[in-house]
């Protein structure tokens, strides 16, 4: 939806009928259950994503809108609770989490684990830009974050642009005796070919990431330094968004008071999407929270 319902439909008119797509479409069709055969298996599929400008949010005002599924919602919610009533497993495809750090943040930790309580069999999330650890909730797998499996742009230019963001994970798996098998293999994009990583570095950082979440005072440890330093951007979004700025004794207030000069006027799509979406509102709060306590 970055480019409005034109470019969701002209996305989804993209793949021919035979490929099963996911969490898009009008209120009916984002909010469904897709299913595939496998052998002696029905496999359930389910995608949406967090309170984005693409997110159907209720159906008193979005029964008409092109969007996607949100997993913010108690629709959702209920959908995952009586997926189970037409499939044998059920995986979900969530598009959210806080982008460029290297650990899941709490409300979508909460949320991944509700999932498995509701019934899911394994959670399968994207959208971070770079991996974000494994976890077993109750004998299940949650990945938080596969990285960007292939992804140009601008960012690799970024200095908030994680090391990792050429690498990925993809995830195999298998149903052998009514358990999932799951296997993971790391990918590395270098310019247009990807492979297997071979990097030693890479393959020590999955698993260093997958150990904090197993250890509760490394996360929060690790929680606290990376949502500091992305509150600052996600500050400065919000104030450009108000055409704001704070005033400090700085030269660099004074070329922020110039460029809000300049601007003249408030960008309200970016302070609603400040406002709405789960991980920028939690890192603010989160950080102002801290700044209180201190």
């Amino acid at each position: 939806m970055d480019y409005g319902e034109t470019g969701l439909k002209k996305t989804t008119t993209a793949f021919n009928k035979d490929i099963t797509l996911l969490g898009a479409g009008r209120w009916e069709e984002a909010y469904s259950l897709k299913t595939i055969r496998l052998e002696n298996h029905t496999i359930g599929l389910l995608a949406g994503t967090s309170s984005d400008f693409s997110a159907l949010m209720n159906p008193w005002e979005d029964k008409k809108k092109d969007g996607c599924a949100c997993i913010f919602t108690h629709t959702f919610n209920e959908l995952v609770l009586f997926a189970k009533k037409d499939c044998d497993y059920l995986i979900i495809l969530p598009h959210a989490g806080l982008e460029y750090i290297d650990i899941p943040i709490p409300v979508i930790r909460e949320k991944y684990r509700e999932f498995i309580d509701l019934g899911a069999d394994a959670i399968i999330a994207s959208h971070p830009h770079c991996p974000q650890g494994i976890e077993i909730y109750k004998d299940k797998p949650i990945f938080y974050s596969l990285g960007n499996f292939y992804f140009d742009g601008s960012y690799l230019n970024r200095t908030d642009s994680p090391k990792y963001w050429c690498h990925s994970v993809a995830v195999k798996i298998d149903i052998k005796n009514g358990v999932f098998i799951w296997e993971t293999y790391p990918i590395t994009r270098n310019r247009h070919q990807l492979r297997l990583s071979q990097d030693v570095s890479y393959l020590k950082h999955l698993d260093e990431i997958s150990s904090i979440l197993r250890n509760d005072d490394k996360y929060i440890a690790l929680l606290n330094d990376v949502t500091s330093k992305r509150a600052i951007t996600i500050k400065s979004w919000f104030l450009n968004g108000l055409n704001a700025v704070e005033i400090n004794h700085s030269f660099s207030c004074l070329k922020q008071l110039l460029k809000a000069f300049l601007r003249g006027q408030p960008n309200n799509k970016i302070v609603l999407h400040q406002l709405r979406e789960e991980s920028s509102h939690y890192v603010l709060k989160h950080y102002y929270e801290k700044q209180i306590k201190s």
